[in-house]
């Protein structure tokens, strides 16, 4: 499976009050994206995936993630959790070929309304796949 990524500047995005999103040349293959931010239970999620099947580009949204606590290695834990599981969400029958992961710049402290404090991240995935 051939893996590519490419890095947004979230700020810029913020200050014209758009969400982030890239696009990536889709070459005529059939791609999935996320429509919402996955989840961690597979159970909870509900194939919320859109499929982009023509025109020349694809459209990989960008959502925020939130870690517990401020260590910057626990982002990092979950960030990789995340890019794991994101398969998992795939219907079986669709072969994976190629994973776009869309980074956000900067990784961010981050202050709940409740006052905790936590790191803010975003990430966007898109999957190139094909019936098996």
């Amino acid at each position: 499976m051939e893996v590519t990524t490419d890095v947004l500047d979230i700020e810029s995005y913020e200050k014209r009050r758009l969400t982030p999103a890239s696009l990536v040349r889709r070459h005529g293959y059939t791609w999935l994206t996320r429509d919402k931010p996955l989840l961690l239970d597979v159970a909870d999620d509900n194939h919320s995936w859109g499929y982009c099947q023509e025109g020349d580009f694809v459209r990989i949204p960008m959502f925020p993630y939130l870690t517990k606590g401020q260590d910057p290695t626990v982002a990092m834990g979950f960030a990789f959790e995340l890019g794991f599981r994101a398969r998992d969400f795939i219907d079986p029958s669709y072969e994976v070929t190629h994973l776009h992961i869309t980074l956000g710049h900067p990784v961010c402290d981050y202050t709940l309304s409740d006052g905790s404090k936590t790191i803010r991240f975003w990430l966007g995935f898109g999957f190139v796949v094909r019936k098996v």
